[in-house]
């Protein structure tokens, strides 16, 4: 599946992954944030067997340097791309 690119910081997606940031947010709508290379990973690999569902993975194209996060990336089910000048 091919990425598609979120250009604005506006774009809904980023705006809920910033939400999650706080408990609040995380306690009403019963979702979490996966931060990192490991935890990301963890997150796919309880995808996939069946114990969790990601919705998406968002990363930064410039960013992605391991052989690792390009694996997970190309394993994810529904990946965004993100622009390293929206990164916050």
């Amino acid at each position: 599946m091919s990425a598609t690119p979120i250009t604005s910081p506006g774009n809904p997606r980023i705006k809920q992954a910033r939400a999650l940031t706080r408990r609040k947010e995380r306690d009403a709508t019963g979702l979490c944030l996966a931060e990192g290379i490991f935890h990301v990973g963890e997150a796919l690999a309880a995808a996939e067997a069946g114990r969790a569902v990601v919705e998406h993975v968002l990363y930064a194209p410039d960013l992605l340097v391991s052989d690792f996060g390009r694996g997970l990336v190309a394993v994810s089910y529904t990946h965004l791309t993100l622009p390293t000048s929206d990164l916050v």
